[in-house]
């Protein structure tokens, strides 16, 4: 696109916020040396700037082009003075060839990883393994997007059960604090999300309380994603009932 081009969309655009600027930090970064942070009407955003343009003034006007607060900002002007702006459009579409980079990019890695998840798969109980395995027998995809996350859950859940060997002290130990809880599982992952831990908690509570069940239960992000992304057990139950 032509920069005569992207500044008659820029002028076409509806989509803004005007905000008085309450203030102005000179911190750019490695990929954005003369970058800054600017504090304005929806908080601190950092501001791209390849130009090199001067930096804005406390006290002068900034124009916020996008939806508004919760959604990104796409382009950012202060008088003539325009850091970067890319249409609705541009910006949809450029974001769109960025997530396929990152899928083929996942997949790449996944696919070069493989032989190392086999090997922490066959480590795994048999119960865990065949849990992993209909996931990854039912759609190639699932392992590049999800692959590493639901691991990480079943190999946590394993070593919650061989720690706490009960169910009755699992479920004590998970209405504990985070520091009690890690007194008692010293190598718990540090990188724990709430989903994950209490995923791994509950895996770890079926596989001792009802091991027939751990193959069958929901994937440990059908929560965020929903069983039909995720190909869960579930998904997978109906999906074989209707074509039947």
């Amino acid at each position: 696109m032509s920069p005569e081009t992207r500044e008659m969309l820029r002028h076409q655009d509806r989509e803004f916020e005007d905000h008085r600027i309450e203030k102005v930090g000179a911190e750019g970064t490695e990929k954005s040396p003369n970058g800054f942070t600017l504090s304005a009407g929806i908080g601190c955003l950092f501001v791209r700037n390849e130009k090199g343009l001067p930096l804005p003034q406390v006290g002068e006007m900034v124009r916020y082009y996008g939806k508004g607060f919760g959604f990104p900002v796409r382009g950012v002007a202060v008088d003539d003075r325009v850091y970067y702006y890319e249409s609705a459009q541009e910006y949809d579409t450029n974001l769109q060839i960025e997530r396929e980079k990152k899928k083929s990019e996942d997949r790449r890695k996944w696919i070069e990883g493989l032989p190392g998840v086999r090997a922490r798969i066959a480590e795994m109980h048999p119960l865990f393994q065949q849990r992993v395995n209909a996931f990854m027998d039912y759609d190639d995809n699932w392992g590049p997007k999800f692959g590493a996350y639901e691991m990480m859950v079943c190999e946590q859940a394993e070593y919650i059960a061989a720690t706490l060997e009960t169910s009755e002290e699992i479920e004590r130990v998970q209405k504990l604090g985070y520091n009690d809880q890690r007194l008692l599982l010293p190598d718990m992952e540090e990188g724990h999300s709430g989903n994950s831990a209490s995923m791994s908690f509950r895996l770890a509570w079926l596989f001792l309380k009802h091991p027939e069940l751990v193959p069958r239960e929901h994937g440990a992000l059908c929560a965020l994603v929903g069983c039909k992304e995720y190909g869960c057990h579930v998904h997978r139950s109906k999906e074989a009932q209707a074509q039947a």
